[in-house]
């Protein structure tokens, strides 16, 4: 079961204590957005409001955030479409909001991007998005 799952399973079983001590931990080794509702809700349930309010108010703010980051990169393929790092980094914006499709679509477009021009690369960049996204 995922660390993600394990904390929704700690909000079924009304551990609220506990909840907000994993989910402190979760959010140290993971940043995962995901988490922050639920240390609101843990937060909230023990009546610490104002600590609930701001786990809210971080959540929206990373939403934020990464919603500004998908933006940038799409305006980057507008100028240029053939740039690996651009790819790769769109395809890591795009598992960690959870869009697999776009993932997928993402690196399929950047395979053929480097079928494209790989020729003009060095052959340590080429190797490195493979090892990345190929397998």
């Amino acid at each position: 079961m995922s660390p993600l799952n394990l904390l929704r399973q700690l909000v079924d079983q009304q551990q609220h204590e506990v909840l907000k001590l994993q989910v402190v931990s979760y959010l140290d080794d993971s940043h995962d957005i995901q988490a922050f509702p639920l240390k609101a809700l843990a937060h909230a349930y023990l009546g610490e409001r104002a600590e609930a309010e701001q786990a809210l108010v971080t959540a929206l703010q990373s939403i934020a955030e990464l919603d500004d980051a998908l933006m940038l990169y799409q305006k980057s393929f507008a100028l240029n479409s053939n740039r690996l790092p651009v790819w790769s980094a769109l395809i890591r914006l795009f598992i960690e909001t959870k869009q697999g499709q776009s993932a997928q679509d993402a690196l399929d477009n950047g395979i053929a991007c480097l079928k494209e021009i790989h020729t003009q690369l060095p052959e340590t960049a080429v190797e490195q998005f493979t090892e990345q996204h190929v397998g």
